[in-house]
């Protein structure tokens, strides 16, 4: 299994988050123990009803995050703590 020191991981876990944080979007890594492999998951925040071209300009983002989420370079890692 493939390892990630943490502060590498956390480096590349804060840029991501920071790209979608001002669209109300958050990435979450979903690790429930260190022994798990990385994986993230994607919240994001209800506004209410917008108009269909702010919904869909919404939509475009949530799949960038989505789609970045997925693809994130230390997917499938386990965090080295002890580096």
């Amino acid at each position: 299994m493939k390892t990630v020191k943490y502060r590498d991981y956390q480096a590349a876990l804060t840029a991501l988050k920071n790209q979608f944080e001002e669209d109300g979007i958050n990435i979450y890594d979903m690790v429930r123990t260190p022994e798990d492999p990385i994986r993230l998951g994607v919240n994001w925040t209800a506004c209410g009803t917008v108009l269909p071209k702010d919904a869909a300009k919404f939509g475009d983002r949530l799949l960038d995050a989505a789609m970045a989420a997925e693809e994130f370079l230390y997917n499938g890692y386990v965090i080295d703590c002890s580096k």
